[in-house]
Order: structure tokens, then C-alpha cells, then sequence
């Protein structure tokens, strides 16, 4: 079976998959949601959280395949954080 084939058989897209012009066009609602809030978004704070889950599976998919810094990241964390005290 090749990887093509593979691929579209399969709804869900793991890492390494490549990014259809519908996938990338969901993720830049979330990059720019992230330019908004100045940081990477959690999937509360996103209204297209449902179709991104139904494509992408897991939020960090999402995070992962936007090219957004990981929730996680210390940075991140910080930033979440501080805007939490204010």
C-alpha cells in the first residue's frame, strides 16, 4: 500500500503525515489565534476545537502540526501564567 493510499484511507493525520490545503487552512485559524493571544492556545480558547479534533485527533497534533511552541514549553507556561495574575 503506498503512502498516499495510506494516508487517505486514514481521517485522523498523525506526525509525519503532510498537511492537506483544508488542514492548513483549519491550523492558520489557530496560528492566528495564537498571534491574538500572544501565545499558543489551549483547545478551550478555540471555537474550531471540534473539526480540528475529528482531523488532527489530540490538541497536541494541533500544537504540533500549526508549528506553534508545545503548551509545555517553559515559555509558555510563563506566559499562560502571567496573564492568569493580571
Amino acid at each position: 500500500m503506498s503512502y498516499s493510499h495510506k494516508q487517505k484511507n486514514n481521517s485522523c493525520w498523525k506526525p509525519g503525515d503532510e498537511l492537506t490545503q483544508q488542514d492548513r487552512e483549519l491550523l492558520q485559524r489557530v496560528v492566528a489565534l495564537a498571534k491574538k493571544l500572544g501565545r499558543t492556545p489551549i483547545k478551550s480558547e478555540c471555537k474550531e476545537a471540534s473539526k480540528l479534533k475529528a482531523r488532527f485527533r489530540t490538541w497536541h497534533n494541533v500544537i504540533l502540526a500549526s508549528g506553534l511552541p508545545p503548551l509545555a514549553d517553559k515559555e509558555q507556561e510563563r506566559i499562560r501564567k502571567e496573564k492568569n495574575e493580571k
